[in-house]
């Protein structure tokens, strides 16, 4: 599918939705007027096209050179070379456009260049769908949007994408076949943005800056040279986090100045595969002008439940987990922590990529199982496991740990002891979180290159969820029975045994 035309149409929204056109005010006319050029401006051939868009992703992912050539070309400053030729051409016809067009394609491209090249590759892979073929269809990677949230991204793409572009997407959106370029798959292209900021409400309903990554924003100071974006003032004397701080304020209001009457567009953001929108978190403020900066957002009036920072207080992070913002197993442990099932830590973060031990599962999976209360009850409160080292028990996890022995979930070692604090292994996790549903067959194996590595006592729980998509192998074959899980791997597994739980009866 590959298709430059589809890439660039695409940008060309997020610079609508996620970069500001380089303007105070800009009608939304002007808007179609992007999306009528381009349409005049990509190849005809679907061949070339493809060629096209691999040439252009492969600028786009090759460090700040890639994404710095484009731009030198635009400005006429080189000339790309003769096996680049259906980009090349693309190119020729942006330098035929206005300046304000340049410069807003330009823009378009520093910030894109400010992500980190790993997400960069992620979104455009994702948006791209699989394969790089020519000769054939691929299929074709979509978000998946609720009612509202579908509602809401069509209304932007009928608005400013105008009908005869929508059919030609139809009749080009694969090498063969009919298919359109649907509103699912071109926000794939926002993904690139997971935890570079995030928005949330103002208090007058509008979008408003709520958390920044420090990086990202001193880095996008650092590759523009805007002044003045949407009618914010980019204090270009500052330190680059301030400027970077304007620059993402200017970005946020093109959101509010693009998407007044249409009230539906936050359902679109919030969604977690998009991530750059929560409700109810305090308004960041702008850092200082020596060069600090903030990595979160923080208090100062903003709208939320979280308590506004006093001026004398020490800075404290007010979206909960700043440190999962963008991390493979984001959606879960939202989820979870929304659920009572997870919880963090005193400084506010979850730290989903350390050992969970084997007495937090346990807490975890009581939680999961909705037998937190029981837990708490003195027969499992202040009993001794038995154990030789059940002194290390920590007493918040005693209940949970004394009810999950019970149940008969959790076993120790064979030198008596239950080893509270060791890091719990893939095998055991598995065991323990599967013992519950008591549905699995003996002697049932998994067919993984290592199963041999698997002790006997797992074999048919992790033989059974692999079965199910509880869980999953490495890309070579094996299943590494003997690593240490993480917390993030951890809510990854729970989660799924809940869905599970919950379809055979288990939970309700």
């Amino acid at each position: 599918m590959k298709k430059l035309l589809c890439a660039l149409i695409a940008a060309v929204m997020m610079l609508t939705m996620v970069c500001p056109v380089m303007a105070v005010d800009v009608d939304n006319s002007d808007v179609t007027n992007l999306f009528t050029k381009l349409e005049t401006m990509m190849p005809d051939n679907a061949m070339e096209r493809v060629n096209a868009w691999k040439i252009f992703k492969a600028y786009m992912i090759d460090g700040t050179n890639g994404i710095d050539t484009i731009i030198k070309a635009v400005k006429g400053e080189i000339v790309l070379p003769d096996t680049d030729a259906g980009f090349k051409s693309f190119i020729g016809n942006v330098q035929n456009e206005s300046q304000a067009t340049k410069d807003a394609f330009i823009f378009l491209l520093n910030t894109y260049k400010s992500v980190p090249v790993a997400k960069r590759a992620a979104s455009l892979n994702l948006f791209g769908g699989a394969g790089d073929s020519v000769t054939s269809e691929v299929e074709m990677t979509k978000l998946t949007l609720t009612t509202e949230q579908d509602v809401a991204a069509n209304a932007i793409y009928d608005r400013y994408v105008p009908l005869s572009l929508q059919n030609k997407f139809r009749e080009h959106y694969y090498v063969t076949g009919g298919e359109a370029l649907e509103v699912e798959n071109f926000l794939l292209l926002l993904t690139a943005f997971n935890g570079q900021f995030m928005m949330t409400d103002s208090a007058d309903g509008d979008f408003a800056l709520a958390y920044y990554n420090k990086t990202f924003a001193e880095t996008l100071a650092l590759y523009n040279t805007a002044t003045n974006i949407n009618g914010v003032t980019v204090a270009t004397n500052d330190s680059a986090v301030a400027e970077g701080f304007d620059i993402l304020t200017g970005i946020v209001e093109s959101f509010n100045s693009f998407t007044d009457d249409i009230s539906n567009l936050k359902v679109v953001l919030a969604h977690n595969d998009i991530n750059l929108y929560e409700p109810h978190i305090a308004i960041a403020t702008r850092p200082s002008t020596n060069g600090g900066g903030i990595t979160g957002g923080f208090g100062g009036g903003g709208v939320g439940t979280q308590k506004p920072v006093e001026p004398d207080e020490p800075d404290v992070p007010t979206v909960k987990f700043p440190d999962v913002v963008g991390h493979w197993a984001e959606d879960v442990i939202r989820d979870l922590e929304a659920r009572g099932i997870l919880t963090g830590y005193d400084d506010g973060n979850f730290k989903p990529d350390i050992g969970v031990t084997r007495q937090e599962v346990a807490v975890i999976m009581t939680r999961a199982l909705g037998l937190s209360e029981k837990a708490a009850a003195d027969g499992y409160w202040n009993a001794s496991t038995g154990f030789a080292d059940d002194h290390s028990i920590a007493d918040w996890a005693r209940g949970a740990v004394n009810l999950m022995i019970e149940m008969g979930i959790y076993t120790g070692y064979d030198d008596g002891e239950f080893k509270p604090n060791k890091t719990i292994l893939r095998q055991e996790l598995i065991a323990v979180v599967m013992r519950y549903a008591a549905v699995t067959e003996e002697g049932l194996k998994a067919a993984y290159e290592d199963d041999h590595e698997i002790h006997g006592y797992a074999e048919s729980f992790i033989a059974h969820a692999s079965e199910l998509g509880i869980v999953n192998g490495y890309p070579d074959g094996t299943f590494k029975p003997l690593n240490n899980v993480t917390r993030a791997e951890a809510a990854k597994i729970i989660y799924g045994v809940i869905e599970f739980y919950k379809e055979i009866g288990k939970l309700n």
